[in-house]
């Protein structure tokens, strides 16, 4: 069954449910199901490292140039980059579908509305405001309205949102039914977009924005918790998932470690990276190189839209030298993936068994399994680790948080994580 199809068939399910048990959605999970953009596209792993690779250029040298001029730039510009996972969300009375680019980097939830003054194609139907009966515009003295960088008023408040790449949202500030999973949310602000344009938006009907700012959805809920798991990279058939507020799967194994802030980038999140261990050497690395600075440059940020870790170049570059050191096998030019380190298997063999690679964070070490840093392309039997480079603040990528549950719990400011089989939990 195609993706579409799948959409449609839970929307009938949904609007079934809405008829059936009018009240039984506030009792019910606040989980959302999470699909991979490339999970339906039927790749080869030489054309998803490609696309991955390209998706994650945008979104670090994004994120570069917005750490070096944030004292210059507006108060919302962030870059969605083209998304990696999508949510299925619904909105308005009836429901109806949403599909969303999840973004722990930008705070405005938006999705295309009919009728559109100047749209994208998108996969989806666009939402009617017509047709829904809890849609509401907000007046231009609401306070969220203010929010806005760029904001102005046509008998309700009129919003710009800009990202770092050109991309941008225009259209009118409302409010409406949000369904988390099977439960309803009332008066949830979000854009309602009628001029919107953007290299990394075609996947979805819009951006579900989930910062630290005042416009995001978490915001919004008051949440002081909410969490996500990844599924693997190129796995066309798994699910993983995204909950609002603290999820059940919490069984005490799980690692802590500090989430700090950055005032020049207030909607990111940060963690604290202390080392890195390749094999069993810790490589050598100045203590400052991953430090937040207080000029808001440096440091680490989390993110859901970045696909591989970036590391700061005078980090990035002993940590490959570790890695040439301590393979035995011949290197070979990884240029056709878009990757700086690949090795060419023996002719015999499909398997290759990594040094280990460990992230020291503040009292948490992310011991990372193979298959978040080393891909074997089958076709050509070599395997290249998945790291890049950056100039800017390094990322820690949604690949290297694959089938891990990742639990951000912003009451005690801590980042928790753990091994999981996201499709399985």
């Amino acid at each position: 069954m195609g993706l579409l199809s799948s959409l449609s068939l839970t929307i009938s399910i949904v609007i079934l449910l809405l008829c059936l048990y009018p009240n039984s959605l506030a009792t019910t999970s606040n989980r959302v199901e999470l699909t991979h953009v490339d999970a339906v596209a039927n790749l080869t792993t030489a054309e998803l490292l490609r696309r991955a690779v390209q998706r994650s250029q945008l979104r670090i040298s994004s994120l570069t140039a917005k750490a070096k001029l944030a004292g210059s730039l507006p108060a919302n510009p962030v870059h969605p980059g083209n998304g990696e996972y999508l949510a299925v969300l619904f909105i308005g009375t009836p429901p109806q579908e949403f599909l969303a680019i999840i973004d722990t980097g930008s705070d405005l939830a938006w999705t295309q509305c009919d009728p559109c003054v100047e749209c994208y194609y998108q996969p989806s139907p666009k939402f009617n405001s017509s047709i829904s009966s809890t849609f509401s515009y907000l007046p231009c003295s609401s306070k969220l309205c203010q929010a806005f960088q760029f904001h102005g008023c046509n008998q309700s408040c009129v919003y710009e949102y800009y990202y770092i790449d050109f991309s941008y949202t225009r259209g009118f500030l409302a409010a409406e039914t949000f369904y988390l999973g099977f439960n309803p949310v009332h008066n949830i602000a979000f854009g309602c977009g009628k001029n919107n344009d953007g290299a990394g938006f075609s996947q979805a009907g819009g951006i579900l924005g989930l910062g630290r700012g005042p416009l995001s959805l978490i915001s919004q809920l008051n949440l002081t918790r909410f969490a996500y798991c990844f599924i693997s990279f190129g796995r066309p058939d798994g699910r993983g998932f995204l909950v609002f507020g603290s999820p059940p799967n919490l069984d005490g194994t799980e690692q802590h470690t500090a989430m700090i802030q950055n005032p020049s980038m207030p909607s990111a999140y940060y963690v604290n990276l202390n080392g890195i261990t390749v094999g069993e050497t810790l490589v050598p690395i100045a203590s400052s190189t991953f430090e937040l600075s207080e000029d808001g440059t440096g440091g680490m940020v989390i993110d859901s839209g970045t696909t591989y870790t970036a590391l700061e170049e005078t980090g990035y570059e002993p940590v490959m030298q570790a890695f040439k050191s301590q393979v035995n096998l011949p290197s070979v030019d990884g240029s056709d993936f878009g990757l700086d380190l690949c090795f060419q298997l023996p002719s015999n063999s499909s398997s290759f068994q990594a040094p280990k690679l460990v992230f020291h964070f503040d009292g948490a070490d992310l011991d990372l399994p193979q298959e978040n840093y080393f891909v074997v392309d089958p076709a050509s039997a070599v395997v290249c680790l998945m790291l890049m480079s950056t100039t800017g603040p390094s990322v820690l990528g949604n690949l290297q948080q694959q089938n891990m549950l990742v639990v951000y719990d912003l009451e005690s400011e801590q980042l928790l994580f753990r091994p999981a089989q996201c499709d399985q939990m």
